[in-house]
């Protein structure tokens, strides 16, 4: 059996690491003895480094009591959570109909391109459908026309944001 230095655990005879610190164990070679103490003190700088991101970001009071919003290291501010009411009805006004909501929010641009998609698509529909007469058609663009409307929900919602 051979006993860790660090521990004291007995491990099985011939390992290299400890099975229960994980640290290199000594033998008889001294360059070994170099590079297993390199080796140990990368990992007690890897273990100090773990345990300070640890005690710094998750073992404070707030965040064990689930009130982490006064978390300085937060990624996001605590507006980023909140929705407001110019997000709130520009998102509104896109779901009624696709492009109106960036009119609200002054993206004149983007709402007209949003329209404009919506409208081709529906009149290519019908032109389509009068032509082959089709329902295979019909359905494709129907796809294309759901896709339009749901990115233009998100995108006016996401635009409503950067605002803020």
């Amino acid at each position: 059996m051979v006993k860790c230095k660090y521990c004291g655990y007995e491990n099985v005879e011939g390992s290299k690491y400890c099975m229960h610190c994980s640290k290199a164990l000594f033998s008889q070679d001294a360059d070994f003895n170099i590079i297993i103490q390199e080796d140990n003190q990368k990992n007690n700088d890897l273990r100090d480094l773990y345990y300070s991101f640890l005690s710094n970001n998750f073992m404070n009071d707030d965040y064990i009591k689930g009130n982490n919003s006064t978390n300085t290291d937060s990624y996001y501010p605590d507006s980023y959570y909140t929705v407001s009411k110019k997000q709130f009805i520009a998102t509104l006004l896109s779901a009624l109909f696709t492009g109106i909501g960036y009119f609200y929010i002054h993206k004149l641009d983007r709402g007209l391109v949003f329209l404009a998609s919506q409208l081709f698509l529906l009149f290519f529909t019908i032109i389509l459908f009068n032509l082959l007469e089709s329902y295979i058609i019909v359905y494709m663009m129907f796809l294309a026309s759901l896709l339009v409307y749901i990115i233009g929900i998100c995108d006016t919602y996401r635009q409503a944001m950067l605002l803020d």
